[in-house]
């Protein structure tokens, strides 16, 4: 090879990895495989109000980022026709929940929980590929997730929250109405959100907030057991903030709208009671009451002076449970913070509500478990929530 084209191909070798980032550009921006319309199909919007074409016979549901098992059958009670409901966390988790105590054959099913689609998976658009050889009649999830992408490809792809409504039970409504709609009964998801309504309309009649003068402030917080710096609290921004006023409380965060704080704020929000967030086991366990209470950090609190500290119900971490139990858990907070005004009724509505809904008989130990009554025992007032509890009658005053 001459001087010259060697000197001039050398020179030019600095250009090859400025090629390779072009193709690899190039590449993303190509265009979406297109999969054909089905021969036959029906119509199903979705939350976005987009007109999604599904295939006819339905081959079953795929959830995607966003979406989990229990919520998926609370509002459906179609366990057979899920396909996919992903891998061993989502497994997990819904082994913590009562609907897996409905259904114990979605738990047991190895198909249902694939690990293969979510092994290496790293944020909501990992995967995408895997997830398409499920080859469902219909994928499931939020905006932004996955299901965007399958949407754009052409695939029969359903968002069921799309962050279109003005606060969480407008995004709940409307997955309810997606997931039954696809179907092929969405009368179910109106009973369903019917039901949910008439059961906060019946604890307002009971509890009559408008007639409570001055709502104590309560505080929804986690403390981590092996991370004491870590610190989280509902704030006056978080979804949870429409479920206050139905137990007629104030959130006593003060404004503050940052989730992580430290240990002084806590001190100067000083509220009236403390609910706990969080789950019991590790490695992300928080603390219970006890723990919380015997903590030195916490001594200056009222709500610790007082004993007025709680876990709050349920399998999870405390967070917004859907049509079937946030109604029951805003009765809960309402009964502990206004005992004189409600008659205890949680444990009774757990029972009826379940078998109402799905006709399962719920046993006492499960439903202690559900109030955490080990954890709650020893809090102020709790010995309401307990099997066996009779109310004290009041009274008559002497003419």
């Amino acid at each position: 090879m001459p001087k010259t084209i060697e000197h001039t191909v050398g020179q030019l070798t600095w250009l090859g990895p400025f090629l390779c980032i072009g193709f690899v550009i190039l590449a993303l921006i190509r265009p979406s495989p297109k999969f054909p319309i089905p021969n036959h199909y029906r119509r199903v919007v979705d939350a976005s109000g987009a007109p999604v074409r599904v295939a006819l016979p339905f081959r079953g549901a795929a959830l995607t980022w966003g979406i989990s098992a229990p919520e998926y059958i609370e509002d459906t009670r179609a366990p057979g026709v899920l396909i996919h409901g992903g891998g061993a966390a989502a497994r997990k988790w819904f082994a913590r929940q009562v609907i897996s105590w409905i259904y114990p054959k979605v738990l047991k099913d190895d198909k249902v929980w694939d690990p293969k689609p979510t092994a290496y998976a790293h944020g909501p658009y990992a995967e995408v590929e895997k997830l398409m050889a499920f080859n469902p009649g219909a994928y499931l999830g939020i905006g932004g997730g996955p299901a965007t992408l399958l949407k754009r490809a052409g695939l029969p792809a359903l968002c069921v929250r799309c962050g279109r409504g003005k606060n969480w039970d407008d995004e709940i409504f409307a997955t309810a109405r997606v997931m039954t709609a696809l179907l092929g009964d969405p009368q179910q998801g109106e009973r369903l959100i019917a039901d949910y309504l008439q059961t906060f309309k019946d604890l307002e009649n009971e509890l009559r907030p408008s007639t409570i003068p001055e709502w104590p402030g309560v505080l929804i917080m986690g403390s981590m057991t092996r991370n004491r710096n870590h610190l989280y609290v509902k704030s006056v921004l978080n979804s949870y903030r429409i479920y206050l006023p139905p137990a007629a409380v104030r959130n006593a965060s003060k404004g503050w709208t940052g989730e992580r704080q430290d240990a002084e704020r806590i001190l100067a929000m000083d509220p009236d009671y403390i609910f706990l967030v969080g789950v019991k086991e590790p490695p992300f366990a928080t603390q219970g009451p006890k723990e919380f209470m015997k903590d030195p950090r916490w001594r200056g609190l009222k709500a610790v002076r007082e004993k007025r500290v709680y876990r709050m119900p349920g399998s999870g971490p405390g967070g917004l449970a859907g049509l079937i139990f946030q109604p029951m858990w805003v009765r809960w907070m309402a009964e502990i913070v206004h005992p004189d005004r409600l008659q205890p009724k949680v444990r009774k509505m757990l029972r009826d509500r379940l078998l109402h809904q799905f006709g399962y008989h719920i046993t006492d130990d499960r439903i202690d478990a559900q109030l955490h009554l080990d954890e709650n025992r020893d809090s102020a007032g709790y010995k309401r929530f307990t099997r066996d509890y009779r109310p004290v009658e009041k009274k008559e005053p002497a003419k």
